[in-house]
């Protein structure tokens, strides 16, 4: 259930400016777990990085999870993510509940 909460707390901060824009402040893993909690949603950063590892194709940790998860949205597009990526992520259990394109976060880019 906890890999379920870390897509679903990406689409709601895709959903939610004011959440976006406290996860654009932070670039670490702790700082985006520690903010998903305080919205509600449970789970912890090696599951962060393990859901970013399944949607990205690349083996991060939780110092560089953020990093990579925001380059690979801004070098592949925030609308290219498929649902084959996303069931492998889920395992095709929540598809069924809730549309989960794009899993990717529309963060505002900082200057």
């Amino acid at each position: 259930m906890s890999r379920e909460n870390v897509v679903l707390f990406i689409k709601t901060a895709n959903k939610k400016p004011e959440l976006n824009e406290r996860l654009a402040k932070k670039q670490n893993t702790a700082d985006w777990v520690k903010i998903a909690d305080e919205a509600g949603f449970e789970f912890t950063a090696d599951e962060f990085c393990s859901v970013v590892e399944e949607t990205i194709h690349k083996k991060v940790t939780s110092q560089n999870a953020v990093q990579e998860y925001l380059s690979t949205q801004q070098s592949v597009g925030s609308a290219e993510l498929g649902h084959q990526a996303l069931d492998a992520v889920v395992g095709g259990m929540a598809v069924r509940f809730i549309k989960m394109e794009p899993l990717f976060i529309q963060s505002k880019k900082l200057a």
